[in-house]
């Protein structure tokens, strides 16, 4: 996927309107339920982390961030239960 952002740039010297284009690849079916999964679960999880240190509103962000990802994603309902489990 190849998307295009605008970006204002606007201070007291200079008024520029600029774009940049970048390409995006999509993460394989396999890898993107593994990626998922460790962000939500496991010691060491981002999630976790984030709980423990008591950023509850970015866990409770990401967790539905993860949860929506689930949902929409393009696998197994083995797989998507596997992630949400532990949320």
């Amino acid at each position: 996927m190849r998307y295009t952002h605008n970006c204002p740039i606007v201070n007291a010297f200079v008024n520029l309107n600029t774009s940049a284009a970048f390409q995006v690849n999509p993460i394989p079916t396999d890898d993107f339920s593994k990626v998922l999964k460790s962000s939500a679960t496991g010691g060491d999880s981002q999630l976790k982390g984030l709980v423990n240190d008591g950023n509850v509103d970015e866990a409770a962000q990401m967790a539905y961030s993860i949860l929506t990802a689930v949902e929409d994603a393009d696998v197994g309902n083995d797989d998507k239960q596997a992630v949400r489990d532990p949320l």
